[in-house]
Order: C-alpha cells, then structure tokens, then sequence
C-alpha cells in the first residue's frame, strides 16, 4: 500500500506537469493555425492609374501575390442607371484594382511600413489595408500568446517547487535503507536503484497516459464544437513529437533528483 502511495504521488505530479505542458503546446499550435487560417483571407488593397505586376512589388516586404479585382460586379449594380456610351465611359476611366496578399500575419509596424512602400510606387492612387479589423484581431492573439507564456512560466516554477517537494519526501522514505546499504559498501548506483527503477516506471505509466488522452484529441467532437462556437477549426496536430521531448525533460528532471537525495543522504 505504502509503494502504491509513493507510485501513485508521483505519477500524479508528473501528469500534471505533463498535462499543463502539453496543453500550452496545443494552444500555441492552435494559435499558430488560427493565425495562418486568418492570414489566407487577409489582403491588401491597391487602386492604381496603371497595371502592376509582381515584379513591381518585389522590394515590398512578406509580399506573396497580386491579384487583379473585377469591377464587373460594380459596374453590373449601376448599368441601369446609366446609359451604355457613359457605362463605356466609365470603365475606360476607371483605375485597377488589386488584391495583395502576404507570406504571414503582418504587425502594426509591418502594415504601416507596407503602406507606405505601396504609395511610394508610381501610379498608385490609394492603398486601403483595412488594419482596424485586423490590427483588433492581431491585437487579441497576441494576449492569447501572452498568457500562455505567462502559465508556461507559472507551470515551470510549480514543477520546480514540486519536484524540489518530492526531493525531501524520497530523502525521508529512503535514508535509512541508503543509510544502510552504505554501511555494508554498497555502490552508488546499488543504493539508488529503487528510486531510479520508480522513477523510469513512473514516467512510462505518466507517457502511455498522456499518450492515451492525447492520441484521439483531434478526433474529439466537443472539442470541435466548442472552438466551432469560436469560428475555429480544430487542426490536425502531431502530438507525439512534443509527449516524447516533454516526457523526457521531466525523466531528465526526476532522475536529477534522485541524485539530489543519494549526494544529500551521503553528506550525512
């Protein structure tokens, strides 16, 4: 029973470190696509006298493409207002239109200095980069990314509290059987054993747990209908990559204690 406590106490910390850990990797991976998703449907609006190509856009920073916009649909709208001579008129007066996306999720900074790179451009009548709306939503992803830095850096103080609290209950559970062995000659590596056998068998429980919650997670239909509440759409995400490396800073962390409480025993 005794064992089972020392197993289960241990298990518990680790899953909850791994838990959190893997969770802020989830959002910033879902941020990421969120950003990306937002960034397919952003453009840049250009109205100029003359046609432009890619290569006149070439020297503007994160471009990606141009795309000429139809004013069909405008023209369509007042054709009845209007006779066909002025509709004619009308369409040879009229400047071009382009649509301008770019390679990621441009700042405040990067839109203003884009802007004025477009205007600088000849025969470039205006340029509308619609950076209310954006600017909000880049603003509001931003504090996502905020605070989840801020929980990454709660967890990882946490974890060293924990782990520096499991340090002190293996020092006083194992003492005296270390104590003892260290009478008789015992190796370094004999006298902590039983900790570095709870502590492998730990973490493995602690990944194949992970493993099982988090293998299915894109397949889970409450999650999709709560981010769908949202407009966002749950991305396909490999977590496997980001288990294995949590999974083995916290073997790496545990087996550091270990040797913590085996020098600490040893000095007395």
């Amino acid at each position: 029973m005794n064992s089972f406590k020392i197993h289960f106490s241990f298990i518990f910390t680790l899953f909850i470190i791994c838990f959190c850990f893997q969770f802020n990797f989830f959002i910033n991976e879902l941020t990421k696509d969120y950003e990306k998703n937002l960034n397919k449907d952003y453009s840049v609006v250009l109205v100029s006298e003359q046609e432009v190509q890619a290569v006149d856009l070439a020297s503007i920073e994160y471009f990606s493409s141009i795309k000429e916009l139809d004013p069909s649909e405008i023209l369509e709208k007042i054709k009845k207002d209007i006779t066909k001579a002025n509709l004619e008129a009308l369409k040879s007066k009229l400047p071009k239109f382009y649509s301008i996306s770019f390679t990621k999720f441009i700042n405040e900074s990067e839109i203003i200095k884009i802007k004025k790179q477009l205007l600088k451009i000849p025969n470039v009548l205006k340029v509308e980069t619609f950076s209310k709306t954006h600017l909000k939503i880049y603003k509001l992803l931003n504090i996502i990314k905020l605070i989840s830095y801020i929980c990454l850096i709660c967890i990882s103080i946490l974890s060293i509290a924990v782990f520096l609290n499991q340090i002190k209950i293996w020092k006083f559970e194992h003492e005296n059987r270390i104590y003892i062995l260290n009478l008789f000659g015992a190796s370094f590596f004999q006298r902590a054993s039983t900790m570095l056998k709870i502590v492998f068998i730990d973490n493995i429980i602690c990944f194949a747990i992970l493993f099982a919650i988090f293998f299915n997670f894109n397949n889970i239909s409450y999650i999709k209908e709560l981010l769908a509440k949202f407009d966002i759409e749950l991305p396909v995400i490999d977590f496997l990559p980001s288990l294995i490396e949590i999974s083995s800073y916290t073997l790496i962390a545990s087996l550091f204690c270990v040797l913590v409480v085996m020098f600490k025993v040893k000095r007395q």
